[in-house]
């Protein structure tokens, strides 16, 4: 058993660390920005995520929106109640079914700012060629993107061997693409505000002033502020769980 705890951990761990390179290349990217700058430019909010859930949603509604869900068939309970479990069932892709495993993302009031996602096919074998996750990476973007038309999905290299990711801006959102494993990728839903948009915004504003900071300035170090220590804690908390 402990073991198996350890393997999880370090497919999480390994997961994370993707994560963190999507974020630390893509953010830098020329392209990146200028998607973001073109997007924002727009002037279009998208709040809507799958199962009619709603960016800005709180704990509670989500919590709520999962059981009507679960209530009706829609969804299950994920494996260690940490995610909701929904199956998926593309027509392009007849006779693969693949299990998709989610749960939001909540700022420090508590509400909503974006899915967290992991998927696999539920066929998946290791000489099963067709059921790789670089075939599923493709049916999960074509279904991403008739949720969310618009822009296509941009590949990043992450400067890792047989490690695959992608992005698409759409309007405030953003959705990243990567590969846990053979089996598994992961995918985040999010609006585009984290704690690196917030500081750069406020670093922006200082600059162009020669007056002291105004309390719009001090509120937005100060959303920043809280949304780094929340992050830090995160790490923490998931660094101590490697520790079986």
């Amino acid at each position: 058993m402990k073991k198996l705890n350890f393997m999880k951990q370090l497919i999480k761990s390994f997961s994370f660390i993707i994560l963190l390179l999507f974020l630390m290349i893509g953010c830098n990217s020329n392209s990146y920005e200028k998607t973001i700058k073109k997007e924002l430019a727009r002037g279009i909010k998208i709040d809507s995520m799958p199962f009619g859930l709603k960016l800005g949603n709180s704990k509670k509604d989500f919590y709520d929106r999962c059981w009507e869900l679960n209530k009706s068939g829609v969804i299950t309970q994920g494996p260690g109640n940490e995610y909701a479990r929904h199956y998926m069932e593309p027509k392009e892709e007849k006779g693969k079914r693949i299990d998709m495993l989610f749960f939001g993302i909540f700022d420090q009031y508590d509400k909503m700012t974006g899915m967290k996602m992991e998927f696999s096919y539920t066929g998946w074998s290791p000489w099963a060629k067709d059921y790789k996750a670089e075939i599923l990476k493709e049916a999960v973007e074509d279904t991403l993107l008739k949720l969310y038309p618009g822009n296509d999905f941009k590949d990043v290299d992450l400067g890792i061997d047989d490690v695959f990711a992608s992005y698409k801006i759409e309007a405030n959102l953003k959705f990243k693409l990567f590969k846990i494993d053979d089996r598994q990728i992961g995918a985040w839903q999010s609006r585009k505000i984290t704690p690196h948009a917030l500081m750069r915004r406020a670093v922006k504003v200082s600059k162009a002033r020669l007056s002291i900071p105004s309390d719009q300035d001090w509120k937005l170090l100060k959303q920043a502020e809280l949304l780094i220590n929340t992050f830090e804690k995160e790490v923490k908390r998931f660094k101590s769980k490697l520790k079986i």
